[in-house]
């Protein structure tokens, strides 16, 4: 069950990173159950599959826009205005020169808002700079998934993937079905058998790897809200990594 979301601030995020250490077990383990912090989920490797031949530590839930706000300092309806003066200069979307982008066109672009919504609008790049931020406050490493990473974590980690067992409503977002118009608050569906939410729908999560022999694009992963496929752990996208798009999301890895 989520917990009522405390507002984050910088000190009280630096202090549950600080306080709390991780623990591994033979199962899955969440690493924190602090109201400011990330909390983390134990992926066990089998030593045998490629995809996980060293356990992982990866993220419950998606990175929120409280988090992305503590971190970077700057809130969705920021990261949309970023999106709209790039319009701007490129005259795209009828956006021009003297456009005038008010609150209420920015809320028009908006998916979701709220503290425990998920961060979009984030290209590969910034999501980068977040771990690497992150890092620097917490003296840990955080990085994006690897693709390899991120398929065995959606897969279950080795445990039956409830996405094959219960009904697709109840464990992704995916459009012209549940998810309506946009986000949804992450943690709401149910998780995987790894205890992990949101790996199908909701948000496509960039991961760390080339999608192509060129790197021109970066790998994306587990569909969005607005994608009608279901299962969409086994699809794959590549995305700019300059882009900044609606159903553009992350979580993260922290590593040993």
């Amino acid at each position: 069950m989520m917990k009522k979301r405390i507002k984050f601030t910088i000190v009280s995020l630096i202090l549950a990173w600080s306080v709390i250490s991780p623990t591994k077990s033979q199962n899955n383990v969440i690493i924190t159950d602090h109201p400011d912090g990330i909390e983390m989920v134990y992926v066990a490797g089998t030593g045998t599959d490629s995809m996980a031949t060293k356990g992982f530590y990866i993220g419950k839930y998606e990175i929120t826009q409280a988090q992305w706000k503590a971190v970077m300092g700057i809130s969705v309806r920021e990261q949309v205005r970023l999106v709209l003066e790039a319009y701007k200069q490129e005259s795209k979307f009828g956006f021009n020169a003297n456009s005038v982008i008010t609150e209420d066109v920015i809320t028009n672009y908006l998916a979701g808002e709220g503290d425990m919504y998920p961060i979009y609008y984030v290209n590969w790049h910034e999501a980068q700079e977040f771990c690497n931020r992150l890092s620097a406050l917490t003296g840990k490493h955080y990085r994006l998934p690897t693709e390899e990473e991120w398929i065995y974590a959606a897969k279950g980690g080795g445990y039956p993937d409830n996405s094959m067992i219960n009904s697709i409503d109840a464990v992704e977002w995916y459009k012209d079905d549940n998810s309506g118009i946009g986000t949804h608050n992450v943690g709401t569906e149910q998780p995987n058998s790894a205890g992990i939410y949101d790996m199908d729908g909701n948000l496509w999560e960039w991961c760390e790897d080339c999608y192509d022999s060129s790197c021109s694009s970066r790998t994306l992963r587990g569909g969005s809200w607005c994608i009608n496929t279901p299962f969409r752990i086994y699809i794959r996208t590549g995305g700019d990594p300059n882009r900044r798009h609606y159903d553009h999301g992350f979580r993260v890895v922290l590593s040993e």
